[in-house]
């Protein structure tokens, strides 16, 4: 599915806090792997923006 960029920008808009960790998930980015995501769970507010190919 296709979005609008500026539909994906007013959700983040909507959501975000300034204690707001974000993380840009893309097929060239380095491996999202366990370890990570345990340290990733410690944060209080995690938003996570994804791009597919």
């Amino acid at each position: 599915m296709v979005m609008m960029p500026n539909v994906v920008y007013d959700a983040y808009e909507s959501v975000k806090t300034d204690d707001a960790k974000v993380i840009y998930l893309s097929p060239q980015g380095k491996k999202l792997n366990q370890n990570e995501v345990k340290h990733l769970s410690k944060e209080k507010h995690i938003i996570l923006l994804c791009r597919a190919l």
